[in-house]
Order: C-alpha cells, then structure tokens, then sequence
C-alpha cells in the first residue's frame, strides 16, 4: 500500500498527518518576520524611531516562527511515538 492512501478505517495515517504539520514550516517562517516587519515599520512610522522598532518586530518575529516550528516538530514526533505505541514496535 502506498503511504499516502488512507487507512481502511478511515482515519489518515501517520504519514498524512506528519506531512501537513511539517508542511506549514515554511509559510510559519516567512509569515511571522514578514508580520513583525509591518507591526515594526507600522511602529516606527507612528513613535518616529526608525528603524529600532522595525528591528525588533523582525526578530519578535523570527523567535516566534522559531517557537512555532519547535511545536509542530515535537508535534509530528509525538504523532510518531504514538503510532510506534499503537502497533508495539
């Protein structure tokens, strides 16, 4: 059986689940510094402090898609540990 197709119970395997949490990583990094940039040039242009606040809503940013990635990794490995439990390997 191909890895893709669904289970005949009708519940998605693993590998399914695994491949649209991993999936999502990429958008998670370009998606929070790209709204840590606006929330900052948003900042800076309103308080007069350019670029400072600009700076620190892209790092904000990136340590947020860090945090998130951290989460959907550890996520797809406990799908996996609970998988292996499930079939006693």
């Amino acid at each position: 059986m191909a890895p893709f197709y669904p289970k005949p119970n009708g519940k998605p395997g693993k590998e399914i689940k695994q491949a649209s949490l991993l999936i999502t990583i990429p958008a998670i990094m370009f998606a929070a510094p790209a709204i840590g940039y606006f929330i900052g040039n948003w900042a800076d242009k309103k308080f007069g402090t350019s670029p400072y606040l600009l700076v620190v809503g892209v790092i904000f940013g990136f340590a947020a898609a860090g945090i998130e990635v951290y989460r959907l990794v550890k996520r797809s490995s406990d799908l996996d540990e609970s998988e292996r439990n499930e079939n006693g390997t």
